[in-house]
């Protein structure tokens, strides 16, 4: 919308009642908000006002599921999930991050190489949540010139756990996921990277698996 490309994703806690509802309402959220807010908030990143998005954007995210906790008969510290996302207008990427899972970028060297790495306690399945009582000082954010990368995925702790090395960052194997989309519809991709999650990824993690990926053709 506007020119504007957004693509997110929210993986709700497990150990929390509402968390579905809590990753669809982040989702659907960050994404409304980021196409509306979009220029101004690049604007004041680029003036050092990080304080001021990171107070707008989880202020309009909470606002958002205090409403769905109230519709759904749900409780709003039960809707835990963590988020990430980015957004691209012509040659300007914008992403943020609250909690695990990792975001990357797959650049025109074939590399695929980490933008945000996933915040964990002190143990490695402790993470924070958008629904934490101070959830501004855990979303991590930045803005950046695209003309050297070619994708951007965002994937949670689940896929996470074979494509990505604390050590290393990205295996090398990742860049299957974006070399998936050569010659192939955005319907036919879809159906690989189903069926490559289903019948390969699965049986390598038993987390859930999500992954969002923003190709540059």
């Amino acid at each position: 919308e506007n020119g504007i490309r957004v693509i997110a994703l929210a993986d709700g806690a497990g150990s929390m009642a509402d968390a579905e509802l809590g990753a669809l309402v982040t989702v659907k959220a960050i994404t409304e908000h980021i196409i509306n807010r979009f220029f101004d908030y690049i604007e004041q990143l680029r003036e050092k006002e990080d304080a001021k998005v990171r107070d707008a954007i989880v202020t309009f995210l909470h606002e958002r599921l205090y409403e769905a906790a109230d519709e759904h008969h749900a409780r709003f510290r039960e809707m835990g999930a963590t988020l990430l996302f980015a957004a691209v207008y012509e040659d300007t990427l914008f992403y943020g991050h609250i909690g695990d899972g990792i975001i990357g970028a797959y650049t025109n060297d074939g590399h695929v190489k980490v933008l945000s790495e996933p915040e964990n306690g002190f143990l490695p399945n402790i993470t924070v949540f958008v629904t934490e009582p101070k959830p501004r000082k855990h979303l991590r954010m930045n803005v950046t010139e695209i003309n050297h990368i070619k994708g951007i995925v965002l994937m949670s702790d689940g896929p996470g756990e074979y494509f990505y090395d604390r050590r290393q960052g990205f295996i090398k194997e990742t860049k299957q996921l974006f070399d998936a989309f050569n010659n192939k519809t955005k319907a036919e991709y879809q159906r690989t990277l189903h069926d490559y999650m289903k019948d390969d990824l699965s049986l390598r993690s038993g987390d859930d698996l999500s992954v969002n990926i923003l190709y540059q053709e």
